[in-house]
């Protein structure tokens, strides 16, 4: 650790690792992390800043939260996946993650930027996180990164699993009830078609053993049955009370 070796203490380094969760093989990179423009400009012997690692640690960011959904939603349409990356992604949410992990007492910032709050500005806090991402994975790979990553959210989230446990589809929150119980998935049918083809209403019916069939209706195939799943699912919460 030669190229930025003055800029934090060893107990600094050591401590901020234990907050990220990662051992660094290449301290470089965890300073580089850390390094604002500011600081960069206020002395020439600091080579860069950690503004590329902020464009990579983006897209890391990006692609684990997207992969991350995915596979906790699978039933889950595009537009609630994407709604979600968003909560999760945006600058509220990694500024409450690099609170989390003190970051504001490691950043080397310019005697301005610090003099103006720097430390505690959200919008620097964010950047900074996304820029510990991308060292992470240039240090140790996407798996490393995304373990931080998500071991990082679900803390400042704590609800976080529940909330997407929530959000799933309510067919698939079904059958994992039907199989547990009856060893059986549930059954759809579309029953009929109602209305103009421009604004054709589908209706569909779901059974399970030992219960009436439910009936849900929607403007496509698939949402009629996930209203039918959904009355299906609050009927088996009606008999357990």
């Amino acid at each position: 650790m030669t190229r930025f070796k003055t800029l934090l203490s060893d107990a600094d380094i050591t401590a901020l690792e234990e907050l990220l969760r990662h051992k660094f093989e290449d301290k470089n990179l965890l300073l580089q992390a850390l390094i604002h423009r500011s600081f960069a400009n206020e002395k020439p012997e600091i080579q860069g800043d950690n503004e590329r690692l902020e464009f990579l640690g983006d897209a890391v960011l990006e692609l684990t939260v997207a992969t991350w959904l995915y596979q906790s939603l699978p039933l889950e349409e595009e537009g609630r996946l994407t709604a979600s990356k968003a909560l999760l992604v945006r600058e509220q949410s990694l500024a409450r993650v690099a609170q989390h992990l003190s970051l504001g007492s490691f950043l080397l910032l310019g005697r301005g930027e610090a003099s103006s709050g720097g430390q505690t500005k959200p919008s620097l806090l964010s950047d900074t996180v996304e820029a510990l991402i991308a060292a992470i994975y240039l240090d140790a790979g996407y798996s490393a990164a995304a373990t931080c990553v998500r071991g990082w959210l679900t803390v400042v989230h704590p609800d976080l699993e529940v909330v997407l446990d929530k959000s799933r589809d309510p067919r698939s929150t079904l059958q994992e009830l039907v199989q547990a119980e009856h060893g059986v998935t549930p059954s759809y049918f579309i029953e009929e078609r109602t209305g103009p083809d421009h604004e054709a209403i589908f209706h569909a019916r779901v059974e399970i053993p030992n219960n009436a069939p439910q009936r849900g209706t929607g403007a496509s195939k698939k949402q009629a049955k996930r209203t039918a799943a959904r009355a299906m699912l609050n009927l088996l919460d009606v008999k357990k009370t």
